[in-house]
């Protein structure tokens, strides 16, 4: 053959190689794409379309599907991929663009885990032994465009079932070799049917790796991973929102994580054993970073921004709690310690909760108020150890009530409480620069408050102003500079069966819960009735000494002018009411820790239009029995209105008459000596029909 001839065969032959292997290549792309999903775990592989184009490097699958008994757990509907050939001489495999339209894949992960009906096999664990690749050997990878449309992911296990959907994602310029160059991710999709957006900047490759950008989630509902709750949570429902800037960087041992934004969740329920929780609505807005360190690294967390709550409810044994609405306003820290650093918490901000209640089943109180509002700072360097609180702050309550409904007693209740410079170091240092207390009732019957008549409805004790100045505790020592009282009215009451109201309340605060309270043994029985809340506590006070008990002192108690203490009996007829009105009262040099110690009393007052009462001297309160020096005066008492008590006890009615007494009380070796004198005025008397009475056997 010529050599002519020759030169055009081989040729003709690379040409017909070429050929071959250009129109071949799809084909034979297709039935190794179509064997290898065989071979892994799909019972029907089926790709409709393959185009290769070599000189642009160019791959297009089509309609794509496997099956797996009655299920598709993958199909799309076109996927193209297109390469650069000249960077892979230098070990740059460099994606010019990576697109997937119309997919969906199923992930399970069950017995076994499969990826769109491929069977993902488990990976074997690294040799660390082996030595590393030769830097000259590493192939690097790089991504121009990466676009998904259509998307659908169905991920199920063991536990939950997701469904996660792509509207739109493109990732571009995402290249190992130039790592300081960020990738910029866009997603706009759903999960579980709320839609999320994300916009973000990717550094992964970079010498400190990154990642920022913008996250909006709207009303995620939890329910979907209850499962991964249990057993700590019975149930979890609600819907969680989020919306703002995030950054992520990792450091040498973690990472720091920062959240500038919005994070809400809305109808929330909590379950478990022993407590319920609800909630209408939680609104974080603010700055979150989270510091998470790795091995013994510790882990912080700080908080600035304002938390607002709406409609919360607990369930739980020991307490049902209701709130209107919450907020808290500022900064917040939290170190989470290690084996070697106690964990610690700081907050510095305002709080306020307003229309709360809460139920004590077993005390059976109910605490309500309808605002509160702290403005301060709180420091727990070690959250184990109570003793070490720290806490500077300003506080104002307002209609506070603690009652007990089903014995119908208000025990407190005031319309508004303000504490001013709280300083709380440890459990045993407080201090308070001043207390006010406005409208403050002690003792007031819930079940009189509509029917009964004025006086009736007021409390045991009402003042409409208390000022404490100056409280200090400290090591069991409470001390106060002065207490003043103004528009104080004090009734001592006893209703018509004979119960003074004063000791009811007692009983009530000494009560423990209803079913440990013993029922009342007749005397017929020959059984001793327990004792009084009144005996009770004369018996607790000759027990135990004060010195063993709570001290206090204070230096200074006034009550203003107009205050009043009246006494109501209804148990006798006419119903006796009398009231002394005081012009001047105060007691000073109080102190339990001194008991020989003498407190000053002074009081100047008067009973009715004309009486007058003062009283002048020293007292020991705090002697067992307590000590009194006095000298009192009665001036004009008008004697009628004591008929209601001679009446029964003397058989005598005082028709008309006033009484005056001179009074010196002085204590001498615990016993108490004094002398009385007494004048009457213009006495005019009768006798009544009873047989116990002074007239029946004396006539008058």
């Amino acid at each position: 053959m010529p050599r002519s001839k020759r030169w055009l065969i081989v040729p003709a032959i690379l040409l017909a190689l070429f050929l071959l292997v250009l129109i071949g290549a799809p084909y034979l792309i297709e039935h190794l794409a179509e064997q290898w999903l065989d071979d892994h775990g799909g019972d029907h592989v089926d790709i409709r379309d393959v185009d290769f184009n070599p000189f642009t490097a160019t791959l297009v699958l089509k309609d794509v599907e496997i099956a797996v008994e009655d299920r598709k757990p993958l199909n799309f509907e076109r996927a193209y991929l297109q390469l650069r050939w000249l960077p892979l001489w230098d070990k740059h495999i460099d994606v010019q663009h990576l697109e997937l339209e119309g997919f969906s894949i199923l992930v399970r992960n069950k017995d076994v885990l499969r990826v769109g009906g491929v069977l993902i096999e488990a990976g074997e664990e690294l040799n660390e032994a082996e030595p590393a690749e030769d830097q000259a050997s590493i192939w690097l990878a790089g991504l121009e465009s990466f676009t998904l449309k259509d998307f659908t992911l169905h991920y199920e296990d063991n536990k939950i079932s997701s469904k996660v959907f792509i509207d739109s994602l493109t990732l571009g310029e995402l290249k190992q070799w130039t790592p300081e160059t960020p990738a910029r991710l866009q997603y706009q999709g759903a999960v579980n049917d709320a839609g999320i957006k994300l916009d973000a900047m990717l550094l992964p490759f970079a010498a400190s790796p990154g990642y920022k950008g913008n996250l909006r989630i709207e009303k995620l509902p939890l329910t979907g991973f209850e499962p991964l709750a249990r057993p700590a949570l019975e149930s979890l429902g609600g819907l969680v929102s989020l919306d703002g800037d995030f950054d992520v960087a990792q450091t040498d041992d973690g990472f720091v994580l920062t959240h500038n934004g919005r994070l809400a969740l809305d109808n929330i329920k909590v379950a478990q054993e022993a407590a319920h929780v609800s909630n209408e609505s939680l609104e974080w807005n603010g700055t979150t970073e989270l510091d998470i360190g790795m091995s013994e690294s510790p882990t912080s967390v700080k908080l600035d921004g304002k938390l607002a709550l709406q409609n919360t409810g607990i369930e739980h044994q020991a307490a049902h709690v209701n709130n209107q609405s919450a907020e808290w306003n500022g900064t917040t820290e939290l170190d989470i310690g290690t084996s070697e650093s106690p964990t610690s918490l700081r907050l510095d901000g305002s709080l306020s909760v307003d229309g709360l209640t809460t139920r004590l089943p077993r005390q059976q109180f109910r605490i309500t108020w309808d605002e509160l509002d702290l403005q301060g700072s709180l420091s727990l360097p070690d959250t184990a150890a109570t003793d070490a609180i720290g806490m500077k702050a300003d506080l104002e309550l307002a209609a506070l009530d603690l009652s007990v409904p089903d014995k119908a007693v208000n025990i407190i209740s005031t319309r508004k409480i303000q504490l001013t410079g709280l300083d709380v170091q440890g459990t045993q240092q407080v201090t308070v620069g001043q207390v006010v207390a406005e409208g403050l009732d002690l003792g007031r019957s819930i079940s009189e408050q509509e029917t009964a008549v004025e006086e009736e409805r007021q409390a045991i004790y009402h003042a409409g102003k208390v000022v404490l100045d100056k409280v200090t505790h400290s090591g069991g020592f409470t001390s106060i500079d002065t207490i003043m009282e103004d528009d104080v009215h004090v009734i001592y009451h006893r209703d018509k069966d004979g119960e003074w109201k004063v000791n009811s309340l007692l009983a009530t605060l000494s009560a423990k819960d209803s079913d440990e309270v013993p029922d009342r043994v007749d005397e017929a029985d020959g059984a001793q009735k327990p004792p009084s809340a009144a005996e009770q506590t004369s018996a607790d006070a000759e027990a135990e000494p004060y010195n063993d008990r709570a001290r206090i002192a204070v230096n200074h108690i006034e009550a203003a002018a107009g205050s009043s203490l009246t006494i109501l009996d209804e148990a006798v007829t006419p119903v006796f009411r009398q009231v002394l009105t005081v012009d001047e009262l105060w007691l000073k040099n109080l102190d339990s820790s001194k008991p020989e110690q003498a407190s000053t009393l002074k009081l100047n007052g008067r009973i009715g239009k004309h009486s007058k009462l003062t009283a002048d001297g020293e007292v020991m309160p705090f002697l067992q029995p307590p000590n009194l020096d006095m000298k009192a005066n009665l001036y004009a008492m008008d004697l009628p209105k004591l008929s209601a008590y001679t009446r029964e006890s003397m058989g005598l009615l005082l028709d008309s008459g006033t009484l005056d007494v001179d009074l010196v009380v002085a204590s001498k070796d615990k016993v108490m000596e004094g002398e009385a004198t007494l004048l009457l005025h213009q006495l005019s008397l009768q006798s009544t029909d009873s047989e116990d009475g002074l007239a029946s056997k004396l006539p008058v």
